[in-house]
């Protein structure tokens, strides 16, 4: 779903100290990212999962990236 509303990059690079200015950076080249990401409030949709280089971050937007970084977004699925 991301990947389609996003005209379906595999990788987006984009520059950040945190993972927030990441994100920020991202919504700005891919502007169409923002209601999948956001909520109306400005934060980040519950059923998202960020990883920094593998390792689940617990959605911390706070968390310091370099250069050499990847941000991986997950949509968890659910349902029955």
């Amino acid at each position: 779903m991301l990947r389609q509303s996003a005209n379906d990059p595999d990788t987006v690079i984009v520059e950040g100290k945190t993972v927030a200015e990441c994100l920020d950076a991202l919504q700005v080249k891919l502007p169409g990212l923002k209601s999948y990401l956001f909520d109306s409030m400005g934060h980040l949709r519950k059923h998202l999962i960020l990883f920094v280089n593998d390792r689940n971050i617990n959605n911390r937007l706070d968390i310091p990236v370099k250069d050499e970084d990847t941000l991986l977004i997950l949509y968890a699925i659910s349902g029955g």
